[in-house]
């Protein structure tokens, strides 16, 4: 009677062990799928969780395989987790792709969990023979996992294989939709990037455009007045002084009325041309208006100025007018010369004072240079 009592008991207490065994081993197996659920909420592509989720299935859920195949959204299911096969099935499984069409693929859809021995894939081409347990996951992604031999997976395996299969889904839908989000974010900018680019140069060709003078190529009156008004700032502020010459074209309307605004036009170009190649780099040219041509002088000395006035107009002499006889139609040019602070330290004052200068040049037989002198003025 003893014997059986202690048989009872040891019986009893092996199974109240066993009991405690798998208590611990279901505990154990929720608190890594807590885990994982708190890796993944980190993952950012796809393969990441494919690797932590088919490790997870091998290691913990006591499965000899793992596999986790993903619908990108081109109708094709791409292996983008693996885990228990060895390098020439890891081969093969990275390699293949399903269409969604595919038998295998219509199998797992129709059945979504099934449980037990069934074989992986028609042919044998992942190189194992059965799979206790395959899970379709929203749709777009196949969980596969199971044993080489004919084994199957305890209830715990089971049921845990269904909450990781659950959590995967949930999380391969929100990595998905967050990567498309960044890839639509990214292009997005792209696109503001490359807008803001094309308005940054059509707005500084408006700007280009709103300061050259169309037929020269010069800064037109406006670019000018701009420009000198910053010299003059400047020339207050360090106490440097600046000149403007002031250049108007001899016997322009002549050549209008005699061989029309086409050639005219062409002189004009011409002068321009000879113009900014007989000042220095730091000066700048204008043109003012008709046939009338300003040049700005920056930080100078008189004698500098008369250098170059002189050597602009006897670039003049050398230029090859098309369709004008010299010798019936000479085209020269007068220049003005006023000088700041000497004569004056407004910029309207400098500019009369430049024209006063270029008038008598104009008086004294025009292909001339004169500065601007208190005798001038009156």
């Amino acid at each position: 009677m003893l014997r059986a009592q202690v048989a009872a008991l040891l019986r009893t207490e092996a199974r109240l062990y066993t009991t405690r065994a798998a208590l611990d081993r279901q505990l154990a197996i929720h608190e890594h799928v807590h885990g994982l659920g708190v890796a993944l909420i980190g993952a950012d592509s796809v393969t990441t969780i494919g690797a932590l989720t088919t490790e997870l299935i091998t290691l913990q859920l006591r499965c000899d395989v793992a596999v986790l195949m993903w619908e990108r959204g081109d109708g094709v299911y791409t292996v983008v987790g693996e885990d228990g096969f060895d390098s020439g099935e890891a081969a093969m499984v990275r390699a293949l792709e399903l269409p969604h069409d595919d038998p295998f693929v219509r199998h797992v859809i129709e059945h979504r969990l099934v449980e037990g021995p069934g074989t992986l894939v028609a042919g044998g081409r992942l190189g194992v023979e059965t799979i206790a347990a395959q899970a379709l996951l929203g749709g777009r992604a196949v969980l596969l996992a199971g044993r080489r031999a004919a084994g199957e997976l305890d209830d715990v395996s089971r049921r845990a294989l269904a909450s990781v299969g659950t959590l995967c889904a949930a999380t391969l839908d929100a990595t998905s939709a967050r990567v498309a989000l960044a890839h639509d974010r990214a292009l997005l900018a792209q696109r503001v990037e490359e807008r803001t680019r094309d308005l940054k140069r059509a707005l500084d060709e408006v700007t280009r455009l709103s300061r050259t003078d169309a037929l020269t190529g010069l800064i037109n009156r406006r670019a000018f007045m701009e420009d000198a008004e910053y010299t003059l700032a400047r020339a207050r502020r360090h106490g440097r002084p600046f000149a403007l010459v002031a250049v108007d074209v001899d016997h322009f309307k002549p050549i209008n009325d005699m061989l029309g605004h086409q050639v005219g036009d062409a002189a004009l170009v011409a002068v321009a041309a000879a113009l900014v190649r007989s000042v220095r780099e730091a000066d700048r040219v204008g043109r003012i208006g008709g046939e009338e041509f300003m040049i700005l002088l920056a930080e100078t000395t008189p004698a500098t100025v008369a250098e170059v006035a002189e050597r602009c107009r006897q670039t003049l002499h050398g230029v090859d007018w098309p369709a004008i006889d010299r010798r019936l139609l000479p085209v020269t040019a007068s220049f003005g010369i006023a000088i700041y602070p000497d004569h004056g330290t407004e910029l309207d004052a400098l500019i009369h004072r430049a024209d006063l200068a270029l008038y008598r040049a104009k008086h004294a037989g025009r292909d001339a240079i004169v500065t601007f002198t208190a005798e001038i003025a009156g």
